[in-house]
């Protein structure tokens, strides 16, 4: 059992990790004290997963509080048998088109609309001095087996998609500040912009870095069956 505080209106995200090749049963409960009572039942929980085979890998579920206030965070396990097993709480995201944003919390799942057929960019920066992992996922469960890429163990982790040649769709990251205790500024980039190679010629362009920016995708076209264009 933990203490989880929790803000107002902020969805948040919970997720019970173990191997799913092993036998090990979970269940994740999150319980609220809006009615004031001292002692609750499972069945009272604001929110809850208990459901799925030892195979998914784990429970998860999202909630929505109304108000900020301590929650309880609770894992139980439902048979005998002994694993190793982590569990990730925090807020969740649909992040726009080169925007970005500051997040203190350690750990923030994220959803990432690909709407266009161009490169596409996904990148967090911790505090000088601190790192932060990441993670891309095919799956809104964030599961292991659906895990695409990750970068971690510096201050800024990148991940790139290429989507001239896959699906797009929605995709699923999660950011997990590994160490110091800052804010982890977060970006992802569509790709939008896209840069001319003349063959033959020259182009410049003169660009600006936004304050704030983690990161910036261009699309660039070459034609590999040109000389002038592997120069």
């Amino acid at each position: 059992m933990w203490d989880a505080y929790l803000e107002g209106g902020t969805e948040y995200f919970v997720r019970q990790y173990h191997d799913p090749a092993g036998a090990l049963d979970t269940g994740v409960y999150l319980f609220s004290s809006a009615d004031g009572g001292v002692f609750k039942n499972s069945i009272e929980a604001a929110a809850s997963s208990i459901g799925r085979p030892p195979s998914s890998g784990g429970e998860w579920f999202s909630y929505t509080p109304y108000v900020a206030d301590w929650y309880g965070l609770c894992q139980t396990a439902i048979n005998e048998e002994s694993a190793s097993t982590s569990l990730w709480l925090g807020p969740r995201f649909t992040f726009a088109e080169s925007g970005w944003g500051d997040r203190s919390e350690r750990v923030v799942w994220g959803n990432e609309p690909v709407g266009h057929i161009y490169w596409n960019a996904f990148g967090a920066r911790a505090q000088p001095g601190e790192t932060v992992a990441l993670g891309m996922y095919s799956d809104d469960a964030y599961s292991t087996p659906n895990r695409l890429a990750g970068d971690s163990g510096s201050q800024v982790p990148l991940v790139f998609g290429d989507f001239n040649h896959n699906s797009t769709g929605t995709y699923y990251s999660r950011t997990h500040r590994e160490t110091g205790s800052g804010p982890v500024t977060h970006e992802w980039d569509g790709g939008m912009d896209y840069l001319t190679f003349v063959a033959g010629g020259t182009q410049t362009y003169d660009l600006t870095w936004p304050a704030g920016g983690v990161v910036e995708m261009w699309d660039v076209w070459i034609h590999g069956e040109s000389p002038e264009d592997r120069r």
